[in-house]
């Protein structure tokens, strides 16, 4: 194993380590929005609060508490959905990660790590770890889950950057609401499409749950558009699990 010694970015923050040590269950101020809410930092009781049936999701339509100023919600993204709709949504995804499946996914995901990993060897030190490997992979793997065409998924890369980067003034937030709507309208094509040619994806899968009644469209829609949106937003270095002790973890560690 490694020793960091000079990486003072990875101190886990000092207020959050207060609200878990002191005070798990906290009430505070965001800097934007109207009212005081509250912050859960332990695993019980954030499970308490995502299940118990007292607990909403749905804050659309209403101030709430938030960090920034240009809130760009998703509107029936499944994170603001209560059950039972959310179990319904989530059975409906899950038939789409089977164990076949995985088991494909897993054998693709090993395969792409081991070329994104020769293109970070190739590009010489220092590596930028998140340009060659972190921000491709998930741009890679996430846009084949959902299936998005590797054609279009430079640009779908460029919408989630819009739309997920904190506004600091109202030209950027009209920029990031134009960005969320040609998601939404791509995501809507690529519906359409699939209706027509179903693929072994995520897609296909929500397009035969709306065709057959167990979900509505529009669900399908911001569904899609939450989670491709914020999985290929380029995320900060983190932790990776390998599956296999093989190459690719030889050639990050050497980096």
């Amino acid at each position: 194993m490694y020793e960091v010694h000079d990486l003072p970015g990875l101190n886990f923050d000092p207020f959050l380590w207060e609200s878990l040590s002191d005070a798990p269950v906290s009430r505070i101020r965001l800097p934007h929005g109207k009212g005081d809410c509250w912050l859960v930092t332990r695993y019980q009781d954030v499970k308490f609060v995502t299940s118990a049936p007292r607990f909403s999701r749905k804050i659309l339509g209403r101030s709430v508490p938030k960090m920034t100023k240009h809130f760009i919600p998703l509107d029936r993204a499944v994170s603001f959905v209560d059950p039972p709709d959310h179990a319904r949504v989530r059975s409906v995804v899950s038939a789409s990660f089977t164990k076949r499946s995985v088991d494909r996914l897993r054998l693709r995901a090993s395969l792409l790590m081991e070329g994104l990993c020769v293109d970070l060897e190739a590009a010489g030190a220092p590596a930028d770890l998140v340009h060659h490997v972190l921000s491709p992979f998930a741009l890679t793997m996430i846009s084949e889950v959902i299936g998005v065409p590797a054609a279009d998924q430079p640009r779908v890369r460029d919408w989630a950057q819009t739309v997920l980067t904190r506004a600091s003034d109202e030209a950027q937030a009209v920029q990031a609401e134009e960005a969320k709507q040609a998601a939404r309208d791509y995501f809507r094509q690529l519906a359409t499409q699939r209706r027509t040619e179903p693929q072994q994806d995520v897609m296909s899968t929500m397009v035969a749950a709306v065709s057959a009644g167990r979900i509505e469209n529009a669900i399908t829609y911001e569904l899609h558009e939450r989670d491709d949106l914020l999985g290929l937003h380029p995320q900060p270095p983190g932790l990776g699990v390998v599956d296999q002790p093989n190459r690719s973890l030889k050639v990050i560690r050497s980096r």
